[in-house]
């Protein structure tokens, strides 16, 4: 069972920087246009994302300061139909592509906040990423439908995805639950990193402004390193997963590596850089269920940071495992 994090309380007042509906809408469509290949440019929805990407902005800034603007966004709420048309607008036609976009929206909005917001309220970024997981609940709701028959997403696949948004599931579980079904029809692996800064509760109590801004830095490093098509989803401030496709435990160690040097680099606390450990779990050979998979993440986190290391899970010394078995939350020096 994966557990769903809580929703996170609103805030007592609007944040700087998100005003301007329209210049969100814009900076959304030049962050999916960023994302795409070239040739397919011209399957964005152009007309159709500048004509109602605005009013989605303006209902997910709403929601960020508001509960009652939040129920709006639920399946019962008044502007359900505007959380729902997400993914088209953003032209995605697969659930891993919507939970993608609203990832692409919620940096958008986060990148705002940061320009315009110096001090954000702690929490400001896990009721961000709760926020786009509601909407992302609506517009998958939405996708689900076309999805049934089509050869290429049989029942079960969509069983898969349906458990995972059983609530407001965040982002990344929406993205692992996807990539799971696709590995398992074409036997690809992939890598789950979990980035768990150190200390990080410690840095809240003794200097919240200081923190927020550190947590930003720290989130920025960590999308300077991943691929374009890997998903990059916030749990918490301080917890980050990432989800690498195509990646190897070799790979997966060289990415946590480059992460957590990265994360060392971009931001301090009192002079002395933040840490952060970082779990590896490798599909199929550390499981072939999303609950094994952020278990054994989540070990490799527990195995770093008592031997003081900054990976876990990472290759073996002697060697990759045989047989897919499970090999364990090794730490890598």
């Amino acid at each position: 069972m994966i557990d769903v994090m809580a929703e996170p309380p609103a805030l007592d007042a609007p944040v700087a920087g998100l005003s301007d509906a329209d210049a969100l809408a814009k900076a959304w469509l030049l962050e999916l246009l960023a994302a795409r290949p070239l040739i397919e440019a011209d399957r964005m929805p152009l007309g159709r994302l500048a004509a109602e990407g605005p009013a989605l902005c303006a209902a997910v800034v709403g929601a960020l300061v508001s509960d009652r603007e939040l129920a709006r966004l639920h399946e019962d709420g008044d502007l359900a139909g505007v959380a729902a048309s997400a993914g088209r607008l953003a032209g995605a036609d697969r659930p891993a592509d919507v939970v993608a976009a609203l990832e692409s929206l919620r940096s958008v909005l986060w990148a705002a906040i940061e320009r315009t917001t110096p001090g954000a309220p702690p929490g400001l970024a896990s009721r961000l990423a709760h926020v786009c997981a509601v909407v992302a609940e609506r517009a998958l709701g939405v996708e689900e439908a076309p999805a049934r028959t089509s050869p290429t997403a049989p029942e079960d696949e969509l069983a898969r995805i349906r458990a995972a948004r059983g609530g407001d599931a965040p982002l990344w579980i929406e993205a692992l639950e996807r990539q799971l079904a696709e590995g398992g029809r074409d036997g690809r692996r992939f890598a789950l990193l979990l980035v768990d800064l150190d200390a990080a509760e410690r840095l809240r109590l003794a200097a919240p402004e200081e923190a927020v801004e550190a947590f930003a830095r720290v989130g920025r490093a960590i999308r300077d390193h991943v691929r374009r098509g890997d998903v990059l989803a916030h749990e918490d401030d301080d917890r980050i997963w990432v989800i690498a496709s195509d990646s190897g435990r070799a790979g997966a160690s060289a990415l946590a590596r480059r992460i957590a040097a990265a994360v060392e680099a971009a931001a301090t606390l009192h002079g002395a850089p933040l840490t952060a450990s970082v779990g590896i779990a490798i599909y199929p050979d550390d499981g072939r269920e999303a609950a094994a998979l952020t278990a054994q993440a989540e070990e490799g986190v527990f195995a770093a940071r008592s031997a003081g290391t900054r990976v876990g899970g990472g290759v073996e010394p002697e060697g990759p495992p045989e047989d897919g078995l499970r090999s364990g939350p090794w730490v890598v020096r």
